[in-house]
């Protein structure tokens, strides 16, 4: 049985990985034995090494309230599962940033408090502190039992809006004089306001595509009452590839475009691709397939334009329908879905956009040690060149006075020779 397309990419791009990192090390480990670079050089290239054998595929989705990315990350990565993983559907929103790794033993679902943001520590700095964590094992053989431990990622709490700004969330609540604007929850009360339960979630479960040396990071909607918007940006920003996901049927909203030229777009748009979800909307049965299909292709480019992309980089796709249509192995709707025009554009392009920056960084360290050891043998070279000078010098000088030193010499041996003679007469007289 073939390996699906995301898989075989990314084994190829693991095996890759260790190609550059091995050349790496080689380098490194020739230049120790010829002692031909300074020691916090080499340090960098074996540290640049094992940085490249570890390296990880992040790939974050990201976007606005109701968008479908969670629907999207269960569509593309886990339908062989015959169920959802991640919560996703009406009342099914995910409250914060969840971070899905490989592992074994066993799977877990970790998550931490929204208190934690009074610590002032980053989530890297947290995720070591495993006291500050609730954790859930997760059992893949009991999916509706992982149903309900997973809908932990959408619980909510109702707190004042003082304590929500203790914790940097519900920057829009404004205080009217002495009074507090009504909230955006009716049912928290006046003067309160729901807020995320979480602050981050770390999920690790057994799945090929993740064994395979990928990170999904699903990010709550920016707009999503109570959110952590700036954690959400810090995850999409730190990923290594980003896919934005709005909706296909109204395209890029302002709010939309806000974001992307605000946080999103400013970084390697060869890392990023551009997902129209819920695609099913401008299904039209009246229509023929050619109409639809401009229809769709209209919107694709329009968008591109809009975000200064490829049109290649935005792809159209129903991530609910794609869904259903490869658990119930219906493959009229899978390929209507556009999901695998997903997976080649994430294979295609989010994997080579990741291998062109290690890449890079890859030669910029190598052309760094090629000018330190240009450096240091032209500083060998000219040392080299005044010993050499040194020693013509002493020779010269040592060519002029030999025959002074060779007469001297002689006139040394000459008289010890007499004095030995004397010394001799003088014992055998005294004897």
């Amino acid at each position: 049985m073939a390996l699906p397309l995301l898989i075989e990419h990314l084994r190829e791009y693991h095996q890759w990985r260790m190609r550059i990192a091995n050349a790496v090390d080689q380098i490194a480990k020739l230049s120790v034995d010829l002692e031909i670079l300074p020691s916090g050089t080499m340090l960098r290239m074996q540290n640049l090494s094992r940085e490249i054998a570890g390296d990880q595929l992040r790939i974050s989705f990201f976007g606005e309230f109701a968008r479908g990315k969670s629907e999207l990350i269960n569509a593309l990565f886990f339908s062989d599962l015959g169920a959802r993983l991640m919560p996703s559907g009406p009342g099914q929103t995910t409250m914060c940033p969840v971070e899905i790794t490989y592992g074994l033993a066993p799977p877990s679902l970790q998550l931490l408090p929204i208190r934690s943001r009074t610590l002032n520590d980053s989530i890297e700095k947290l995720k070591k502190n495993s006291g500050l964590w609730t954790f859930s094992p997760l059992n893949p053989d009991d999916l509706n039992d992982c149903a309900k431990l997973m809908g932990q990622l959408t619980e909510t709490l109702c707190v004042s809006v003082q304590e929500a700004r203790s914790y940097g969330l519900c920057p829009q609540i404004k205080e009217l004089g002495s009074n507090i604007a009504t909230t955006h929850c009716a049912s928290c009360g006046e003067g309160m306001v729901k807020i995320s339960r979480w602050r981050y979630a770390l999920l690790q479960w057994p799945h090929p595509v993740l064994e395979a040396g990928l990170v999904i990071l699903d990010t709550p909607g920016l707009n999503s009452l109570g959110s952590e918007a700036d954690l959400g940006l810090e995850a999409a920003r730190s990923a290594d590839a980003l896919i934005f996901v709005l909706s296909a049927d109204t395209g890029v909203t302002q709010s939309d475009l806000a974001i992307w030229e605000q946080s999103l777009g400013r970084h390697a748009l060869q890392n990023q691709l551009v997902v129209l979800n819920k695609v099913d909307t401008l299904w039209d049965d009246l229509r023929d397939p050619g109409q639809e299909s401009a229809v769709v292709q209209s919107q694709r480019e329009k968008t591109a334009g809009q975000l200064g992309l490829n049109v290649d980089q935005v792809i159209a796709v129903s991530a609910q329908k794609g869904l259903l249509g490869r658990i119930r192995h219906d493959d009229q709707l899978s390929a209507r879905s556009g999901l695998k025009e997903l997976e080649e554009a994430i294979a295609e392009t989010l994997i080579p956009g990741r291998c062109k920056s290690i890449l890079d960084s890859a030669q910029r360290l190598i052309k760094r040690v090629v000018i330190d050891q240009r450096v240091l043998l032209e500083e060998q070279i000219k040392n080299l060149g005044g010993e050499i000078e040194s020693m013509e010098r002493l020779q010269a000088q040592t060519g002029e006075q030999l025959p002074r030193l060779l007469e001297r010499q002689q006139k040394l041996l000459r008289s010890f020779a007499g004095d030995r003679d004397s010394f001799g007469l003088f014992v055998r007289s005294s004897g």
